[in-house]
């Protein structure tokens, strides 16, 4: 365990001396004024390219289509309800 701990402790040093060596390498360095502007210029919110496509018919049928799907989901979870807390129940047949 000595030779480990004294490999260690030498990394740990040899880590300390490299920081402190670093320490004063790495500074703020502002970006010059012709960048930032052509960043600027490249760099543009533009809305959704599918808005550009989309017509008002496909709007109405995307919307009529979502509707239909909502009170089809809304039916089937109320008869799952419906049918979960016993709604009709079925009595066995008498021969």
């Amino acid at each position: 365990m000595g030779v480990a701990k004294h490999i260690i402790d030498a990394s740990k040093a040899t880590y300390s001396s490299i920081e402190k060596r670093l320490g004063g390498v790495f500074r703020m360095v502002p970006p010059r004024r012709e960048f930032v502007r052509g960043l600027a210029r490249q760099i543009q919110i533009h809305p959704p390219a599918i808005s550009h496509r989309l017509t008002d018919l496909h709007f109405f049928v995307i919307m009529l289509a979502s509707m239909f799907s909502l009170v089809a989901l809304i039916f089937v979870s109320v008869r799952a309800v419906i049918n979960f807390f016993g709604g009709r129940r079925r009595t066995p047949r008498q021969a």
